[in-house]
C-alpha cells in the first residue's frame, strides 16, 4: 500500500532542494532520507546520462521511490558543471 504520509513527507523534503545545490551534498541527504523510508518496496539515487536525446552529454541524478503497490514517485536533477545540480521535477 502506498503511505500517503510518505509521499507528503518526500515532497517537502525534495521542495528544499528547488535551487542549485552541490551534487555530492545531494546524493548524500537524499540516501540518508531514503533509509528513514517506511513502507516502500525499494529506492534508487543514481547519475543517469541517457534522459536527454538531444543532449546525451547532459546527466542527470534521478531519486525514485517504488512502493509496495507497484506504484512509484521520482524526482529528477540536473547535472551542471558536474558539481552541482538543479531540480527538474
Amino acid at each position: 500500500m502506498q503511505d500517503v504520509n510518505s509521499i507528503a513527507e518526500m515532497d517537502h523534503f525534495f521542495s528544499k532542494y528547488d535551487s542549485l545545490v552541490e551534487l555530492s551534498l545531494l546524493e548524500e541527504k537524499v540516501k540518508a532520507f531514503f533509509k528513514t523510508l517506511k513502507n516502500v518496496k525499494s529506492t534508487t539515487c543514481q547519475i543517469e546520462s541517457d534522459l536527454d536525446i538531444e543532449n546525451p552529454d547532459t546527466q542527470y541524478l534521478v531519486c525514485a521511490v517504488v512502493f509496495y503497490n507497484g506504484s512509484s514517485k521520482d524526482w529528477c536533477f540536473k547535472v551542471v558543471n558536474k558539481n552541482y545540480a538543479e531540480r527538474v521535477f
